[in-house]
Parts: structure tokens; sequence; C-alpha cells
């Protein structure tokens, strides 16, 4: 009995953190988490390094007007992007993070939303709504981006806006400054946020490649669709290396330009500031069209059914249709059928991402290299963590490229970043009292972990596991170069029938985006939902 005691104090006069209490665990888990992202995202990246690396084809790639038109495009369409999408998001984070109102946390979830919605679906619904001037235009790109990204960094920026000191707020008034000099004065004391923010949109409009597929059309190219149509039309695998090697440096360039440590801020304070209603009312009608407007316009597409007489019809027959295969479609199977691969994929994708989480939220505590390595699934894009698959798992012993579980495993590295962004915060912020008491009691580290931390994560897991839900079933980029035939994903098959003519093939497109829209805010709306919860 004396022993325990001794045992258990010991326990209590080392140090606070339950992961330095118990170092075998954590080594366990820093081996995994290492282990598993260093397989399946570091090994197809540096695979892919290493191709790049052939003199004739890097000449032949840099040496090209294309190429330097492509970067060109790439960059203005990121950037402009990135300034609009900002703009657009600072009055909505405002909004939320110094007012208190009804239906706060209701318009905060529907807002955010549309950041899980496939990229397909957001090029598809505006493919329908643009007039057809400027449906294939840096400006029709330049809008998706924008519908894509907006509500995203909306509900960051706002609670980071929330968690901020009101009291500089009020000293600046009281000094005699102006309602935009104090609006000023926040926007500096969120430079940091407002700087990551800024890197992760242009991270993500530089890689953009459903987007950009459907609405740029043959003539407006990124280089994540380049590096496609070599791998694919040209067979040329050694400049889309070059390529990929390229947009790897602009990518990790943006992030580590616009990455700054955050400070901390107080979280006592919340303006309550008042506004003019008409403002606030302007603010929330604004986004919530934007936010609507996918769902609107593809249902709205999907129920018009082309007759003999050369009219549309109103019905559902758009949805019947996706029960057999359509001639032309370019499709082997059912449009429908790709509703239960996309499911059976997705449901072992989120596993993978939400235990590959948890399981490095345990190992990452003060190590910068599980911290480092678990950031690169975000640098690394969908087309080259493709493209990094096919030629990494290529020979033996790792020939894998064939096998079933490639898709969703590739699903679970890009869904894996998302997890582990809701549930770091939440395991972090776990007491470590509570740790020492189960060690003082006696309990084990299994025990520990499932009566103590599991508890206290419940509501960020279920968030995390609805949000990595919805991007594994959105995920395009690296499924469409290893999916098999017969085998599609809706994405896939949202992009093969999209870019073929014939209105019945758009309009099952349509039906298809706005079931693969409904599941995916559905998901994502529940996970900012239950995130939210305490």
């Amino acid at each position: 009995m004396d022993r325990r005691v001794d045992r258990h104090r010991s326990r209590l006069a080392g140090p606070t953190t339950w992961v330095d209490e118990r170092p075998v665990g954590v080594a366990l888990a820093r081996t995994v988490s290492v282990g598993v992202i260093g397989l399946f995202v570091a090994w197809p990246a540096a695979r892919l390094i290493v191709s790049a690396v052939d003199a004739t084809a890097a000449r032949q790639v840099f040496g090209s007007e294309r190429t330097w038109r492509i970067v060109g495009f790439t960059l203005a369409q990121a950037t402009l992007s990135t300034l609009a999408t900002l703009a657009l998001a600072l009055p909505g984070a405002w909004l939320i993070g110094r007012h208190r109102f009804r239906a706060r946390r209701l318009l905060t979830a529907l807002w955010s939303a549309p950041f899980a919605l496939p990229s397909v679906v957001v090029g598809s619904a505006l493919l329908v709504a643009l007039p057809d001037s400027i449906e294939r235009s840096m400006l029709s790109i330049i809008a998706a981006h924008v519908l894509f990204n907006v509500g995203m960094v909306t509900r960051v920026l706002g609670e980071a806006w929330e968690a901020s000191d009101e009291r500089l707020e009020q000293a600046a008034a009281t000094l005699g400054a102006s309602p935009s000099m104090r609006v000023r004065l926040m926007l500096r004391i969120l430079l940091p946020e407002l700087a990551s923010l800024a890197g992760l949109v242009m991270a993500l409009c530089l890689t953009s490649f459903g987007i950009i597929r459907i609405l740029g059309g043959p003539l407006l190219q990124t280089i994540e669709t380049e590096i496609h149509r070599q791998t694919f039309q040209n067979l040329r695998i050694d400049r889309a290396a070059v390529l990929a090697l390229l947009q790897l440096v602009l990518v990790g360039s943006a992030l580590v330009l616009t990455s700054r440590r955050r400070s901390g801020a107080s979280t006592s304070f919340r303006s309550l500031v008042p506004m003019p209603r008409w403002i606030g009312r302007f603010i929330i009608v604004m986004l919530t069209t934007l936010t609507a407007l996918p769902i609107v316009v593809l249902a709205n597409r999907a129920t018009r059914w082309p007759t003999p007489t050369n009219n549309k019809s109103r019905g559902l027959q758009a949805f019947n249709e996706l029960r057999a295969i359509t001639r032309g479609s370019g499709l082997l199977n059912a449009p429908i059928a790709s509703l239960a691969t996309s499911i059976r994929t997705a449901l072992f994708a989120t596993g993978l991402a939400v235990a590959l989480a948890l399981v490095t939220v345990v190992g990452a505590n003060s190590s910068r290299v599980v911290t480092t390595i678990a950031s690169l699934p975000l640098a690394v894009s969908g087309v080259t963590l493709g493209l990094g698959t096919l030629l990494g798992f290529a020979a033996s012993p790792l020939d894998w490229r064939s096998r079933w579980w490639m898709v969703p495993v590739t699903q679970g590295m890009v869904a894996f970043p998302f997890a582990l962004r809701v549930l770091r915060p939440a395991y972090d912020a776990i007491d470590p009292r509570l740790r020492q008491v189960a060690a003082t009691l006696g309990t084990n580290r299994v025990t520990t972990f499932f009566r103590v931390v599991l508890p206290n994560v419940r509501g960020p897991l279920a968030a995390a596991t609805a949000l990595a839900a919805a991007v594994s079933l959105g995920e395009f980029g690296a499924t469409s170069f290893l999916v098999r035939e017969r085998s599609e994903t809706i994405p896939v098959a949202i992009g093969l029938l999209t870019a073929r003519p014939g209105e019945r093939l758009q309009a099952q497109a349509a039906a298809l985006c706005v079931i693969l829209a409904a599941m995916t805010m559905g998901l994502t709306a529940a996970a900012s939902m239950t995130g939210r919860r305490r």
C-alpha cells in the first residue's frame, strides 16, 4: 500500500502534463503519427521531387512560354480571390465577433458550411448561374473561390475578434477615436490571424482543381490542372512532376510568409457595441445568399428536364435517371452507384483521419518534428498527392496502387488536417489536474484516456468526425488520379458528366451535385453546432 502511495506521489511531483507522465504512450503515438503521415504524404511528395530532378524535363517546362503564362494566371487568380474573400468576410466577422443576437450560432454554422462543399459542386453551380459571357473567365473563378472560402474566414476571424480584449476599443473611444479608427485598431491587433487566414486561402486557391477544371475551360489553366493534363493527356509524368514541385514551392512559400505567432488574447470581454439594424441585416442577407446560392441554383437546374419539344419540364426526372447509365456520359456504372462508393470510402477515410488526429494530438505535445510533419498535408495539394501516390507506390514492396484501400487512405490524409484543427485546441484545454487525480487513484493509461480524455473532447470529436466525413465525400483532386473503372465517387462522376455536352447529362450532374451538397452541408453544419458546445 505504501509503495502504491509513493508511486502516485512521484507521479504528482513530476511534470504537470499527462503526455510527459506517460512517455511510452507518447512515444508510441508519435511513432504512429509520423509513420502514417510520412508513408502516405511525405513519401509520395518526396518520390515526386526525386522524379522531378530531370534536367531535360525541367528545361522543357521552365523554357516554355506556356508555363509562365500558367504560373502568372495561377498567382493572379489566387491573389485576387484571397483579397476578395477577406474583403467580404470582414463585415461578417465583425458582426459575429462584436455583437450578440439570436441565431448567431446557427448563422455561423450555415455560413461556414460551403467550405466543405466539393469544388465541383461550387463550380457547377456558378456554371449554371453566371451569364454565358463570363461563365468561363477569371471573374467566374474568383467568384467561385470567394463562395468557397468566405464562410470559413468569417467564422474563424469572427471567433478571434470575439476573443480579443474589448478594453483597447473602450480606451480608444475614451480618447475620442472614431468608429472607423477603432475598427482599424482591432484589425491591427488581429493582423496575425488575418495573415494566417490569408495564407490558408491563398494556398487553397493555388491548389484549386475542380473549380478551375469546370470554370476555366481549355484556355484558363493553372498549375494544378496543367499537372493533370500533362499526366493523362500528354502522358508526360516527368513534366507533371516538375510542375508539382514548382507548385509545392509556391504553396509552401505562401504558408511560410503568412504564418505568424498568434498573440494571446483575453477572453473575458465581449463587446456589445450598438450597430444600426439595417447594417446587420444587410450583412446577414449577403452572406446567407452566398451560402444558399449553390443549392438553389443546382436544385433549379436539376428539376428542369429536357423534353422532345425542346422545352424543359419541372420534376424529378433527373434524379430518377441516375439509376441507369446514360449514353455518352463516359460512366461505366449508373451514377447513383457512385453514391454508395462515396459513402463506403468516406467511412473508412473518416475513421482513419479522426484516429490519426487523436494519436497526433497525444504525441505532438512540445514536439516540433511531429507538429511540422502534421502540417505537411496542408502544403501538398490533392493533385500532387495523387500523382505522388501513383509514382511512390508503383514498385514492390509498395505496389499498392490497385488496392481498394488506397483511395480512402488518400482521402483520409486530405481530411486529417481539418480533424486535427478541431481536436488540438480541445485536447490542449483539458485541465491537467484531472489526469493527476486519475493517476493518484491508480488508473492505468488506457482507462485514463477513455474515462478522462475522451469525455472532455466528446463534442469536438463529433465535430471533427462530421467535418472529416464532409471533406472526404467531396475530395476530387487526388481521387481523380486513383479511382478505378466502375468505382467512381460522386465528385468524379460529376466531373465526367459536366465535361460532356447534353442537357440530360448536365441535369444529372446537377442532381448529383444537389445530393452531395446536401450531405456535406448537413455534416458541416452539424460539426459547427457540435464543436461550439461546451
